[in-house]
């Protein structure tokens, strides 16, 4: 089985190839920032360009792709959350217009956060109210919609806030450099938010678990 996994400049897409490949499997890998490593069979390619993406995808011929690549903006309620969102849906368009062209597999990590946040939590389910605020949480919601039409054999995974790794910015990152240097952690607001995190390293164990039973659908 030749699995492939877009974005793996990234956190979650990072530490999920890594995982696959230490696990044994035949994992081929997208970056878009860094330079092709053939031998770890790591590629820079620009996933925007129709050309490239095919070219690249029908090269790899995979049996799945992970799709964990995206333009992700420093706030979803900003002129540069429109400009990641129009970005990324070229990246999507074109990734599963080649698995539905191909027949294969799609495995597209999605957001948790296209839901109505105030109203599901804590007891968030996949049929939560959605409300997805901005145009780079509407863009996912929007893939989500085409990738269910348009393929059979599809997994969509609703990741919360994730953690780990070389984290470099984040709650999680600012509170431990807080406490690591003595100093104050600060909260902001009236202390009644709930937020979620999830490691990337169980990201990874629920991503394989997931693609080995060979289970349809979308998932928190």
């Amino acid at each position: 089985m030749k699995i492939l996994i877009t974005g793996c400049t990234g956190l979650i897409g990072g530490h999920v190839y890594e995982y696959l490949l230490n696990r044994g499997f035949d994992v081929h890998g997208t970056r878009f920032n860094t330079i092709t490593d053939a031998q770890k069979k790591l590629f820079k390619v620009d996933l925007t360009s129709k050309e490239e993406s095919n070219s690249h995808l029908s090269q790899i011929n995979p049996d799945i792709i992970i799709h964990a690549a995206a333009v992700l903006p420093n706030s979803y309620n900003s002129e540069e959350s429109a400009i990641a969102a129009s970005k990324n849906q070229l990246i999507d368009k074109y990734v599963i217009d080649y698995c539905q062209k191909n027949s294969t597999r799609l495995v597209y990590i999605s957001s948790a956060h296209i839901y109505n946040r105030e109203e599901a939590l804590p007891s968030l389910t996949e049929s939560s109210p959605i409300f997805p605020e901005g145009s780079y949480l509407q863009q996912k919601y929007e893939s989500e919609k085409r990738i269910r039409v348009a393929l059979k054999d599809y997994l969509i995974i609703r990741v919360s806030s994730p953690f780990g790794g070389a984290l470099k910015k984040g709650v999680i990152k600012i509170f431990i450099d807080k406490a690591l240097n003595n100093e104050d952690i600060t909260l902001y607001g009236r202390g009644e938010r709930i937020q979620d995190f999830i490691s990337v390293k169980d990201i990874a164990l629920i991503v394989e678990e997931l693609v080995l039973k060979n289970v349809n659908g979308i998932y928190n």
